[in-house]
């Protein structure tokens, strides 16, 4: 195929892939918000329960590979204009842009169908930027598909022939190949620390230690956290592995104690919308196992599995935990149970909680989710001040 400045194509993909990339901007903005302050974020996209960005961004899938998937996004967008760009414009030896976008939009429709699968169908939550991105690339396909009718086999074929023969060629366009793959698979090894994103290795970490209800570790502890969390927030459950692991690390200089704050109208008069919908109901279930001294076992397991948090869910994992469903039922039925849940409610809205997780060490407010490297430092500083201070 003779490639030609078709400045009408041009123009319909370029505004198609700046779409993309600002929605990719976005996505990612909102998902680093949400990393810090909870799914409490402002949204224009929010509007209800199923039609919520916020929901979709707080999912266990808006990461792949420790990666965000609106970073992959970003990427896609940058690298499609960088092509497009330069070749349309002549500035690099390659030519053949509708090609090479032909590939990039044709790669992406299995991707991005399932993510509106896991979006629509797992998560069940309608996000319009993401929406914006599948009709964007959709846009772009159909779009260079009608435009080449005529030769859609050398649509297909000019740009990997193309490509291939240049960087046969020159080592040059071998080199800077080589280090584009370089770049683009170590994110996969920076990306998550640097965004704190995984904080596995939290599960049965509380074995061993000193537990009495709802607190872990000494009691006479120099460093007192308290946890405001939601059994639903999937931030929460990273935050408290990270938590977990902590005190396994200092069992007699830290205290940490759980307290309850789900984002549930249900419970909680300070949520104007459905949100978490059984994160209430996980809280009555764990301060119940706190009676019977069993809190740390529920919990462990109600985090692991906090998509599935629904009665018959959590009588698997009461049972796990070694607890008798009948005597929890009948705990949680006791208005005194949901009392205590007010309670931890309101003395957190007193404090200035919004959002899950929250800490309070040694009184001070930390927000949202910090990786172990955080709480490390943290620890140390407070060990290191004089007593009484």
């Amino acid at each position: 195929m003779t490639e030609k400045k078709y400045t009408g194509r041009f123009i319909v993909i370029f505004f198609c892939l700046v779409i993309g990339l600002a929605a990719s901007i976005y996505s990612l903005d909102l998902f680093l918000l949400v990393q810090k302050h909870g799914p409490n974020v402002d949204s224009f996209c929010a509007i209800s329960e199923t039609i919520n960005c916020v929901t979709v961004e707080t999912s266990e899938y808006a990461v792949i590979l420790g990666v965000p998937i609106a970073l992959y996004g970003l990427e896609y967008y940058a690298v499609a204009l960088a092509v497009l760009l330069l070749s349309f414009t002549g500035v690099w030896s390659l030519r053949q842009w509708q090609s090479y976008l032909f590939w990039l939009a044709a790669i992406s429709v299995p991707v991005i169908t399932v993510l509106a699968y896991l979006a629509f169908a797992v998560i069940g939550s309608i996000c319009i930027v993401c929406c914006s991105v599948y009709l964007v690339n959709l846009t772009m396909l159909i779009c260079l598909l009608l435009a080449n009718r005529g030769h859609r086999r050398e649509l297909a074929a000019a740009g990997p022939r193309e490509f291939f023969g240049v960087v046969r060629a020159h080592r040059g366009w071998q080199a800077g190949a080589a280090v584009f793959a370089v770049v683009a698979l170590s994110q996969f090894f920076w990306v998550s620390p640097l965004l704190g994103i995984e904080a596995g290795g939290g599960r049965f970490a509380f074995q061993g230690l000193p537990a009495q209800g709802l607190t872990l570790g000494n009691p006479n502890a120099p460093i007192q956290i308290e946890e405001y969390t939601d059994f639903q927030c999937p931030f929460c459950g990273k935050a408290h592995n990270v938590m977990l692991q902590l005190v396994g690390r200092y069992p007699d200089k830290i205290r940490l104690t759980h307290r309850d704050y789900p984002l549930d109208l249900e419970c909680n008069p300070n949520i104007n919308r459905p949100f978490h919908p059984d994160a209430c109901r996980a809280a009555l279930y764990a301060r119940c196992a706190a009676k019977g001294n069993r809190f740390w076992q529920l919990d462990e397991a109600m985090f692991r599995n906090n998509k599935y948090l629904q009665k018959e869910n959590i009588a698997a994992y009461a049972s796990e935990a070694g607890l008798k469903m009948k005597a929890l039922d009948e705990c949680v039925a006791d208005p005194k149970t949901r009392a205590e849940i007010l309670g931890d409610i309101n003395e957190g809205h007193d404090r200035g909680v919004t959002a899950t997780p929250t800490f309070f060490v040694n009184g001070e407010m930390i927000v949202g989710f910090r990786p172990i490297e955080f709480w490390e430092a943290k620890i140390q500083e407070l060990l290191a001040r004089p007593a009484g201070r």
